[in-house]
This record gives C-alpha cells, structure tokens and sequence, in this order.
C-alpha cells in the first residue's frame, strides 16, 4: 500500500538479490569448509565464521551483532504477531488482553526451545511452509470474495511519500531475513553442496507466496489494508482457519529463527552439547529477554521496519557478496582458485549498492516512526489494556 502497484516490482527485484545472495552465502561456506576442515565439525556460528575468514576477527563481531539484532528481533515480530492473531481470533470467546497473550504463547513455545539444532525438528519447516502455502490459498480467495461483494469497490490508492516507500524498504528486507540462519542450516545438512539449490526453490516459492499477496491485497483493499493483512478480511469460518494456519506457522518460525542466535550464545558461554542446566537457564533468559521487548514495543510493524532496514539489509544482501568476492579473491597454493565473471561481479556489486541504499534509508525511516511522538504506543507493562 505504502508503494502502489511499484510495490509488486521490488518485491520481486529483492527477493532475486537475495536469493542469489543466498547462493553465494552457501558457496562462501563451502569454500569455507574446504579450506579449514577443522570448521565441518561443531560450528555453532557458521555465518560469523565466514566473515572472520574473509575479513578478520573484527568482522566476525559485526555479523554476530547484526545476527543477534536480526534474529532476536525478528522472534520479538513473530512473536508480536501471533499473539495479534489469536488475540484476534479468540476475541469473541476470551477477554484476554493481547499483552496477555504475548506471555502465554511464550509458555507454550518455551519447552520447544529445548532442542538443539534445527535438524532436531526438522518437521518444523516443513509445517512452517505448507501451513503459510495453505493459508495464502485461503486469503486469495477470501480477497476474491470480497472483490466480487463490491463492499470494497470505492477505496482509495493514495499516493507514497519518499518516507513511506522507504519503510516499504524495510519490510521487504525483512521478509528475506531468513538468509541470516541459511548457514545454520546448511551446516546441519549431509549433502552441504545441495543447500544453493534449496535457496533458488524457497524463494521461488516465496515470490510465488508474496507477489499475489501483495498485489491483490493492494488491488483489493488499497489504503484500507491492515498491517497485517489477515485482520482486513472479513469475518468468518476462512478468517478462522487462516488465522488458526498462521498462528501455527509463526510459531514453528519462532523456533528456527531463535536457534541460530541460541547456539552462538551458547558458544560464547562454553556451554557443552546435549541437555543441561546452563543450556536451559540460557534459552530461557533469551526467551525472556524477547519476551520483555515484545511488551516494550507491541507494535510489530515498527520493528520489522527497522530490523528489516537494518540488521537484515547488511546480513541479507551486502554480506554475502562481499564475503564471497573477498574468499574467491584470496590465494593459497593449496587452495584451488575461483574466479569471478565480470557480469557476475556487476551484479553482486548492485546486490550490495541497493542493500546500503535501501537498507540506509529504510532504517532511517523507521527510527522516525519510532521516535515520532504521534506514534508512541505505551508499553504493555505501563498499559495492560494496548490492542
């Protein structure tokens, strides 16, 4: 809404960058592997390693920083958002207040958290897809119903403001985050070398996902559409299951997305492999920590523009190219040499530049909203009746 019909364009032009950023990402820690064999077993922090490889130790500090800030922010999002969802769907039924809600659904995902690697519960992305893919089936034709109703044929496509299309910036980049835990979860892999190949066809269903999303909603609804677009459909059985569908996937998406930031915590800490105290007095202090930033800020579309503007800009698409053209660029006489087509160098160079850019201007964006005295919603331990 926030871009017009320009917004269908740059979700597909983002989604590409970081797709291919996501391949060479996969093929930095291969290269990786391959010249310090010492990192196949036991990485916690693959992604942090790639970068102390190609740059130093220094850089190493800067991918964890960004990777905790993604990470952690975007399960404080998830978090947000499932509890709108069942807040929503159980408001005829329970006088629950939504921050309420926040606390309850951490109880249940707590146990969850137990586990440690993503090959652990592996079913969880696989749930986590196939419940979003059904969903998405179900609101188009929800979006349809009501075209057809008419009760949507008289709203408005107003025009972007440069801050407005620049906060669009930040919740694209952020819904391609998910680069940040590919190395997490490629180094879980047997056959490692497969893992770009399963970056090009999730996000060929990502696109496949969000380009009709966006474009009908927009279609649909103009300026009358939802930050979250599931509370724009109308009530009723399909709202139910759409709801009951996404709250499921957000919360299996909780699970991945806080594993990669667990585990290099539990790296810093030396904390051993297997079940013990300190690993369970660690993800529960983390899980609370997300907890307590989620009732600081319960609006979830003020962190995801700034996440997604930020951390995620450089983890999603100026890191991966730049730590693949650096380790290509680097010589060894045991090391076989890689090099790098001209036309393949332009276009991660344009990866990068629209990364910083974009990513620059949307988080700039996004700290204005936050900021702005007009858009200041109290926290919920101040204002336990919010939402």
């Amino acid at each position: 809404m926030q871009t017009r019909w320009v917004g269908a364009p740059l979700i597909a032009l983002l989604g590409i960058n970081a797709a291919y950023a996501g391949v060479v990402l996969a093929k930095s820690w291969m290269i990786v592997e391959e010249r310090w064999p010492e990192l196949k077993e036991n990485c916690r922090y693959p992604y942090s390693a790639i970068g102390s490889k190609a740059y130093g130790p220094k850089t190493r500090a800067i991918v964890s920083l960004c990777l905790h800030t993604n990470l952690i922010g975007s399960c404080v999002v998830v978090l947000l958002l499932c509890a709108q969802i069942i807040h929503d769907l159980t408001a005829h039924h329970f006088n629950i207040c939504f921050c309420y809600w926040i606390l309850i659904i951490a109880a249940i995902i707590c146990p969850f958290l137990f586990f440690e690697t993503p090959k652990e519960f592996w079913p969880a992305a696989a749930l986590a897809l196939g419940t979003t893919s059904i969903a998405v089936c179900v609101i188009l034709w929800e979006m349809y119903k009501d075209h057809i109703s008419g009760d949507f044929s008289h709203v408005r496509y107003p025009q972007p403001s440069l801050k407005t299309f620049f906060l669009t910036f930040g919740t694209i980049m952020f819904a391609y985050g998910a680069t940040a835990s590919f190395p997490t979860f490629q180094n879980d892999m047997r056959k490692r070398h497969k893992f770009p190949t399963a970056v090009i066809i999730a996000f060929i269903v990502l696109l496949a996902l969000y380009i009709p999303i966006a474009s009908v909603g927009y279609y649909v609804y103009g300026d009358l559409v939802e930050e979250n677009v599931i509370l724009t459909l109308e009530d009723g059985l399909n709202k139910t299951v759409i709801e009951i569908l996404m709250a499921s996937h957000l919360f299996f998406a909780f699970l991945l997305l806080a594993n990669a930031p667990i585990q290099e915590i539990e790296s810093w800490l030396k904390i051993p492999n297997g079940f013990n105290v300190k690993r369970l007095a660690t993800r529960i202090l983390v899980l609370l920590f997300i907890v307590f930033l989620g009732e600081t800020i319960p609006s979830f579309g003020k962190i995801l523009n700034l996440i997604g503007g930020s951390a995620i800009a450089l983890l999603s698409f100026v890191f991966p190219p730049m730590f693949y053209m650096k380790l290509c660029s680097m010589n060894d006489p045991q090391w076989p040499k890689r090099n790098i087509s001209a036309w393949e160098k332009l276009w991660l160079l344009q990866v990068i530049i629209i990364g910083i850019i974009g990513g620059s201007a949307g988080t700039l964006s996004a700290l204005y909203e936050i900021l702005s005295p007009k858009a200041f919603i109290a926290p919920c331990y101040i204002n336990l009746n919010c939402k």
